[in-house]
């Protein structure tokens, strides 16, 4: 190692200069003295100083960054989007070499904003919704085993913490769990089936009527969804094949032929049973066709 790199010289923002009168600073090899390009002052003078008067530099530059804080933040702003890639990669390496002092900022930085910070992430999620839905599956996909494997870690670690959280979001998302209990089952049965979301759902089920009684007997709400043609006999898990149905019906008619079992119960009425096609988008030679969207 050169003296250069002993005292920590930077080209980019140092140079070579005529020796120092205030406090002798030279190098002996060179003869010259190393100085910051900006102002010409003495690398070494400016470090001692810096080293005495430390505690008052730091409360001014506070200050400093307090009342021109829009101003900083803009030329941050512009200095990053000069050269993004290059920001990105500054940034990745700072935040690997100090660990500790990225963890303080973003403490400083969430008490600071502890106030306004739940809405901000709020409307930058509600923004850029898509975008980072896409990035998460884009992530799960690249890291799918490491994922499942520190989740399956997690949930030994604390089973009753991840139950009982579990509970409390069917108990507030009653719907949204059925949903992904159906999609469970259909997967887990190898089935066809396509994503559908809470409102398209429901946009589907007032196709029926206002009131959702169940589709069969017309008396009691449909409080569950029926797999018209069921899955047993190659039915699929898609808007185009669930109707709502009450208990008592929906296990009445568990994996039989729709139209079999319907015309075998005494509330049967044709008028009904043309409904229920018309709205799945069928009819009496296709009811049992096995539907794709």
């Amino acid at each position: 190692m050169n003296i250069l790199d002993q005292i920590g010289y930077k080209p980019e923002k140092m140079h070579l200069g005529s020796a120092c009168k205030k406090e002798g600073h030279v190098l002996e090899d060179l003869g010259l003295t190393p100085r910051y390009k900006s102002n010409n002052y003495c690398v070494f003078c400016h470090r001692q100083y810096t080293q005495a008067h430390s505690d008052r530099l730091k409360v001014k530059a506070q200050q400093y960054r307090e009342s021109h804080e829009e101003e900083l933040r803009q030329k941050r702003y512009e200095k990053y989007h000069a050269d993004v890639a290059a920001s990105r990669e500054k940034g990745k390496a700072y935040r690997k070499a100090n660990p500790d002092a990225k963890k303080a900022q973003h403490q400083r930085y969430r008490e600071k904003y502890r106030d306004v910070l739940p809405a901000m992430v709020a409307r930058y999620r509600e923004k850029n919704r898509h975008t980072i839905l896409a990035q998460r599956r884009k992530h799960y996909k690249n890291n799918k085993d490491v994922l499942c494997r520190r989740k399956r870690e997690n949930y030994q670690k604390d089973r009753d913490k991840f139950l009982e959280r579990s509970r409390l979001w069917i108990k507030n998302h009653p719907e949204a769990a059925k949903i992904r209990n159906r999609r469970r089952i259909a997967k887990k049965k190898n089935v066809h089936r396509l994503k559908y979301s809470f409102a398209e759902l429901n946009s589907h089920l007032q196709s029926f009527g206002l009131d959702c009684k169940c589709v069969y007997c017309d008396k009691e709400k449909g409080s569950t969804l029926d797999h018209f043609l069921p899955i047993s006999l190659g039915g699929a898990d898609i808007l185009s094949n669930l109707v709502p149905a009450c208990r008592s019906c929906n296990a009445s008619k568990y994996n039989n032929d729709p139209r079999d079992w319907y015309k075998r119960q005494p509330f049967y009425k044709r008028s009904r049973w043309l409904k229920i096609l018309k709205v799945l988008g069928k009819t009496e030679q296709n009811y049992n066709q096995i539907p794709l969207l």
